[in-house]
């Protein structure tokens, strides 16, 4: 090894390692005994996958690929109720694709609000409300379908709709025979 500037310790790595805890350091010492034994055998190629890279490498040697591709598209429905006394209820329906639901949570978010989105009951799949069907039409239905199906799903798809009742009392004038 080279006895330069750059083979000293790096304080804010050690740190960092540091934060991580115990097993993070194994992890990483178990790193450097591969890189070591790799070196000195002169095989670094055959060992240079992405979770060689990225420091995933179990500490018997053998590498261990962490990278998973991403969850698949998913059909959540949501609703949440809004009532406000002296001006109705209101109800808002949602539906679309999302890979999970904190993401589908996030386009609620911007289409209701944090509030709503926040207190918004989201269920996973197509057919867990029952008045989905009052709320949404056909061809939106069909779409959700097709992507629950996973045949010729769209690449993404929100739908939102509000339905809103206005209950308050009429006020009805009786006039009273006079004698």
């Amino acid at each position: 090894m080279k006895t330069s500037s750059t083979s000293e310790a790096s304080y804010a790595a050690a740190s960092r390692l540091a934060a991580r805890g115990a097993d993070a350091i194994q992890q990483m010492q178990a790193t450097v005994d591969l890189a070591k034994q790799m070196l000195a055998s002169r095989q670094s190629e055959p060992f240079q996958t992405d979770a060689a890279r990225t420091g995933s490498v179990k500490p018997d040697g053998s590498a261990a690929e962490t990278s998973q591709p991403p969850p698949k598209h998913k059909v959540f429905l949501a609703t949440v109720s809004e009532l406000v006394q002296g001006q109705g209820h209101t109800l808002h329906f949602a539906a679309g694709l999302a890979r999970r639901e904190s993401d589908f949570r996030g386009q609620l978010a911007r289409d209701w609000g944090s509030v709503l989105a926040k207190s918004a009951n989201i269920q996973c799949g197509l057919n867990t409300f029952p008045f989905a069907d009052l709320m949404m039409p056909d061809p939106v239905r069909n779409l959700l379908e097709r992507s629950e199906s996973g045949s010729d799903a769209p690449a993404s798809l929100q739908y939102t709709c509000r339905l809103h009742g206005d209950f308050r009392p009429a006020v009805t004038l009786v006039e009273e025979p006079s004698q």
